[in-house]
Formats: C-alpha cells, sequence, structure tokens
C-alpha cells in the first residue's frame, strides 16, 4: 500500500509545486484584470471609512456599507490601440455598454438628426471613479444640464463617457482619431491634465509609454515566458530618472490635442480641453477631512501630487493653450479653481483629485456653462442640422 501511495504524493506534490512556479502568478495578475476595484479597496481601513462620507450629497444614500459595491475602476480588456479599457457589462454600480461607453443608452448609429452627440472623455475622474451611480458622474449630470438648455432651446443633446482610469492624453488621443471621429461627434470634451502630470512625475514620457492599466499584460506575458526558459520582454518605455520639466509635460499634452483636433476637424467637430482641480492647486477653504487629504497626500491611489510641480506644470499647460496657434476647432478652460467658492464645510475630494457626487455636479455645472460661453454648443448644434 505504500508503494501506491508515496507515488501519488509525489505526484501531487509536483503538481502543486507546477501550479505554484507557472500558474499561480499569472493568476495573481489576471485577478487584477477580472476583478471591479471598488471604493471599498481603495478606503481600507475601517476608521477611515467615514471620512468619504462628507464628498457625497445629502440625497446620495452613499454610506459606509455601500462602499464595496461603488465601482472605481472596472474589470478591465485589452482594448485596440489605446491598450486597455472598460469591460463591458454591469460591475456594481457601473455600466458599461458594447461600445465600452459608461452608459446603458446605445450609441445609434446614424446619427439621429438634430441631435448634438457629446463624448467625454479623459481617466478616472472624467469616468467617476467613486460615483455613488451612473447618474451621479460628471457626464450624466452634464446631460442632465443640456436636456434642462434643450427644453428651454428645442435642442437635443447626448452624452457619451470613453474614458479609463490612469489614461493620460496619449490615450485620450488615440481615442478620438481611431474611434470617436467615426462615430459623428459634434464636440468632444476633455476632463484631463493629471494624468500627464503623474507620468511626467514619474519620469515617463507620455508619448511613449504604458500606463498603470496597460502594464498587466506585459508582467502576464513576461511570467509565462520566464516559466518556459524564455527571458522577458525588453522593455522599451522612455523613462528618465527624474521628473519631465513641466513645460516638457505642457507641450506633450498640446501635442496630443493639437492631432485630437485635427482628427476632428476632418468630422467638422470641435474640441474643448478642460484642466481638472485638484486638492494641491485649489483656493478652497478646505473642511477637515480635506485638510488631512492634504497633509497625506502621497498615499493617493494613484501616488501624490508634488505642490511644486503640479503648479509648475498648470502654468505651463495654461500658457500654452492661451497662445494664437491654438486650432480654431479648440477651446481651453481650467477648472482649477472651480472649487474656490464652495463653502469649508462641504468637502469635495476623495482624495488627491477624485471626487463625490458633489464635486461632479459642480464640475459639471462648469463645463455646461464653458460651452455656453464659447462657441462650441452653438457651432456643433449648427453642424447637426447642416447634416441631417
Amino acid at each position: 500500500m505504500l508503494r501506491g501511495v508515496v507515488p501519488s504524493l509525489l505526484t501531487i506534490g509536483a503538481g502543486l509545486l507546477a501550479y505554484a512556479i507557472a500558474i499561480a502568478p499569472i493568476r495573481t495578475q489576471a485577478k487584477k484584470l477580472h476583478e471591479t476595484e471598488t471604493l471599498g479597496s481603495v478606503v481600507r481601513l475601517a476608521e477611515l471609512r467615514a471620512k468619504p462620507l462628507d464628498a457625497y450629497l445629502p440625497d446620495s444614500g452613499v454610506d459606509p456599507r455601500m462602499f464595496d459595491r461603488i465601482a472605481w475602476v472596472t474589470p478591465l480588456v485589452m482594448t485596440p490601440f489605446v491598450g486597455v479599457g472598460p469591460a463591458p457589462g454591469q460591475w456594481y454600480n457601473a455600466y458599461i455598454d458594447s461600445h465600452q461607453f459608461r452608459t446603458k443608452r446605445e450609441l445609434v448609429t446614424p446619427k439621429p438628426p438634430g441631435v448634438t452627440r457629446i463624448f467625454l472623455i479623459g481617466a478616472s475622474v472624467a469616468f467617476g471613479s467613486g460615483a455613488p451611480s451612473d447618474e451621479r458622474t460628471i457626464g450624466a449630470y452634464l446631460q442632465r444640464w443640456l436636456d434642462q438648455r434643450g427644453a428651454q432651446t428645442g435642442e437635443r443633446y447626448e452624452v457619451f463617457t470613453f474614458a479609463t482610469a490612469a489614461w493620460s492624453t496619449t490615450h485620450e488621443r488615440i481615442a478620438v482619431e481611431n474611434r470617436i471621429s467615426e462615430m459623428e461627434p459634434d464636440l468632444v470634451i476633455s476632463v484631463t491634465g493629471v494624468g500627464d502630470l503623474l507620468f511626467g512625475e514619474w519620469g515617463h514620457n507620455v508619448l511613449w509609454a504604458r500606463s498603470r492599466t496597460d502594464q498587466y499584460y506585459p508582467l502576464i506575458v513576461n511570467v509565462a515566458m520566464m516559466r518556459v526558459g524564455l527571458d522577458p520582454m525588453a522593455d522599451v518605455e522612455d523613462v528618465a530618472p527624474k521628473p519631465v520639466p513641466p513645460e516638457v509635460v505642457a507641450a506633450r499634452l498640446r501635442k496630443n490635442f493639437d492631432l485630437a483636433a485635427l482628427a476632428l476637424s476632418m468630422s467638422h467637430a470641435r474640441l474643448h480641453v478642460f484642466l481638472q482641480p485638484n486638492i494641491v492647486t485649489t483656493r478652497k477653504a478646505l473642511s477637515k477631512s480635506e485638510e488631512k487629504m492634504s497633509a497625506r497626500i502621497t498615499y493617493a491611489p494613484f501616488g501624490g501630487l508634488r505642490r511644486d510641480y503640479y503648479g509648475g506644470c498648470r502654468t505651463q499647460i495654461d500658457a500654452i493653450f492661451r497662445q494664437d496657434d491654438v486650432p480654431a476647432n479648440v477651446a481651453y478652460s481650467d477648472l482649477s479653481e472651480v472649487f474656490d467658492g464652495v463653502a469649508q464645510q462641504d468637502t469635495v475630494f476623495l482624495d488627491s483629485f477624485h471626487f463625490g457626487d458633489r464635486g461632479n455636479a459642480i464640475i459639471a455645472d462648469a463645463i455646461e456653462k464653458a460651452l455656453s460661453a464659447s462657441a462650441s454648443l452653438p457651432l456643433t448644434h449648427a453642424n447637426s442640422a447642416e447634416t441631417k
């Protein structure tokens, strides 16, 4: 009997060892792609869970027990040319349609006559990480404001959010060139800035780099290659040992949007770039919870924000968009000061640069006002009428 048991144990042991060496590391990386990261997983410590509640509106119904059902980053899938994007499906409180837009309303082709079609692009802030529902993201609030406007003017609008956590303006530009420009857009709104800053602070050339989420697949491939005795793939990212100068960050950001604007001009569409706010440069009187966040900004989910570095980048970005050579179909607005008039007791920040629904509503309202004050909405509506 012992003769039969020993070979069996050896076989089981060999199988477990093979699993540990060959499969477990791949499984660990793959799980990151197939699980929804929630607000609860971001705010792991129980004693901190009460703090983000201040950033939500009283009627949101959010309490700490809901944190594990509020999507921060949905499962990701390999997406052509941009690396990764949201996986279609229902992920707790986030619904991703077949086009990878955060909406339950499917895009209709061809576009209905008389409709102004708007796309909101960006990274986690534009996506709505931490929003209590799809209806309380920036894009959804903007849709609501525009519907109210349309009720008075007779205009019709539709807003689609195409954004992914950790995207840079390079991802946004490629999404515009290769995808959005083919979907009859009238206007593209970018809520952006922090992603490029973080790439720059880490020394990465945003034009030749992978995002944090793009890293999953090389890791999985390299684990598999090493397990079969092959060398891992060479890393060809353009990375410097120190932060990228703010003027270079600004120039690269501007280049991405100049190229996106060129693609949109072929569809007679416009681009409006909004530099998103953050806790470093805001002049809002900080609430008690925001003061604590500001004091420990290095613990933001995607990294810290150096005050001097972000301030320098903001100045350079603002300056480069106020030059005379900005494309005719591009408008620019700096939202850095959008919270400056918010009462001290009203928290808007979840961390350095993410917001609850209070912040999302304020940003959407500021976007609508900026669009109304610029040529963006009148021109896009005229274009829609011309293409009926």
